[in-house]
């Protein structure tokens, strides 16, 4: 019993980050349309660092999960059963956590350049004018 309710408390943190993750992203582009003190291309960069904080602390979250049930040398029956009654990202739940790592750190150094990118290509030129 005391597995399956410190494996929880653990599980729930890290929907909790993953949550927060891909939130922040939605968030911080909704704040920055009611407030517009930032070109867009701005707030969705720094996202990335929100992102990218939040995929740690899964990582962490995951981490501690993965000592609680798989801490100790022996194979414990309750430990097996609970991974087992869980979905199936369940077994994904680092590489998940990883991937928005990555996806949160490539946002935060590069998610300035699609966005002028577009606006260079798509402006019109001196000549045209």
């Amino acid at each position: 019993m005391f597995l399956a309710s410190h494996a929880n408390k653990e599980l729930r943190g890290y929907k909790l980050c993953i949550s927060f993750a891909l939130l922040s992203l939605i968030l911080v582009q909704v704040v920055n349309c009611i407030l517009a003190v930032e070109p867009a291309y701005s707030m969705f960069q720094r996202s990335g660092a929100l992102i990218t904080v939040f995929g740690v602390l899964a990582e962490f979250y995951s981490s501690r999960l993965q000592s609680v049930l798989y801490g100790t040398s022996e194979i414990d029956v309750a430990a097996l059963e609970y991974v087992k009654a869980q979905p199936k990202w369940f077994k994904y739940r680092l590489q998940i956590a990883h991937t928005v790592v990555v996806v949160g750190t490539l946002i935060w150094g590069f998610g300035d350049l699609p966005f002028k990118y577009c606006l260079l290509y798509t402006s019109p030129s001196p000549r045209d004018l």
